[in-house]
């Protein structure tokens, strides 16, 4: 019988539904010397354009856990920190520590959430691209890293032992074999966007393919709910404590409890417009989202009204239909 073929795809989180937001990493000094800890994070900072043999330094060593930031759902095991560098949550550690612990570092965060995440720092480094059969431009002598990839191919001997890995010619891409995405498969891992690399025939554009699985997930964003509070002239800091409350109470009224849980809609965030405080809110139904929330806003006894401006699209479309709803204080 004839052996299946090594795939190669990039793995990344998923960016297009808003139930799986990943986390930001607050600010910490660098344990190697540098500016910050994310320079330390960053695969071949400093020498990948000039030293072709470079390596990921370890971290393990000095890690202390570190602080995120972030809405991230129970059931998300693949969420990111600052939106590149790989996170797990400890679901995903236990279904893939085989081949996460030979090739990298498990170095855990904290968060407000109940499930362990943990950074994953990448150590091993591959040379199994096979230059001169990939098309690339490399934009420094001698050529290390590439200035972007049209198309991979790869040593099918040196892919064998690998499950998920970084090479030199692109540093910040995380690349994983078909094993490592059939075990995500096999778990029901959450959270994980795959797109195949290799093998592909030559002037297909890797960059165009769909994700695994997208034909599965929906679009969770094709309406917006903005809130407009009128801001006191007298007492306005007191007053955006009272919406930063009401905030913190869509969220957790909005979150996620399971990946097939009803879903309303994500609070996207605010900005202030002159003595306006506009609250901006995706969802699937404008309508729904607002009757869902609609007794927690009724609870802000706000005066003047509220104006509730329900748009027939998403957030930044242009020219979208809407209505504006004005909720009176009772």
């Amino acid at each position: 019988m004839k052996s299946r073929v090594t795939e190669v795809y990039e793995l990344n989180k998923i960016t297009d539904d808003p139930r799986f937001e990943g986390f930001a990493l607050d600010e910490a000094p660098s344990m190697l010397g540098r500016e910050s800890l994310d320079e330390d994070l960053s695969p071949g900072f400093g020498d990948a354009e000039e030293n072709p043999n470079w390596k990921q330094p370890s971290l393990k060593a000095k890690w202390k856990p570190r602080t995120t930031r972030g809405r991230v759902t129970e059931f998300n095991d693949y969420p990111c920190v600052n939106m590149v560098f790989p996170a797990f949550s400890d679901r995903a550690v236990e279904a893939l520590k085989d081949f996460l612990e030979p090739n990298g570092e498990l170095l855990p965060i904290k968060s407000k959430t109940k499930t362990q995440f943990f950074i994953y720092n990448i150590l091993k480094v591959s040379d199994a691209l096979d230059r001169k059969n990939s098309e690339m431009e490399f934009w420094c002598d001698p050529p290390t890293t590439a200035d972007g990839i049209d198309h991979f191919a790869f040593h099918e001997a040196k892919l064998q032992p690998l499950s998920i890995f970084r090479i030199r010619e692109e540093p910040v891409m995380v690349l994983v074999t078909n094993t490592f995405v059939d075990r995500v498969h096999e778990c029901g891992l959450q959270g994980f966007s795959f797109r195949k690399l290799w093998p592909l025939p030559r002037g297909v554009d890797w960059q165009l393919l769909p994700e695994l699985d997208a034909d599965g997930r929906k679009d969770l964003k094709q309406e917006t709910l903005v809130l407009q509070l009128p801001l006191p002239s007298k007492g306005k800091a007191a007053a955006v404590l009272r919406i930063a409350k009401f905030e913190d109470e869509m969220d957790g009224k909005l979150a996620a409890k399971r990946v097939n849980s009803k879903y309303y809609g994500s609070y996207e965030g605010h900005e202030q417009v002159k003595n306006v405080y506009r609250m901006f809110f995706s969802t699937p139904d404008a309508g729904k989202l607002l009757k869902f929330i609609r007794a927690e806003i009724d609870a802000l006894q706000w005066s003047p009204s509220i104006a509730a401006c329900l748009r027939n699209g998403p957030m930044y479309a242009e020219d979208a239909p809407e209505k504006t709803v004005l909720i009176e204080r009772k």
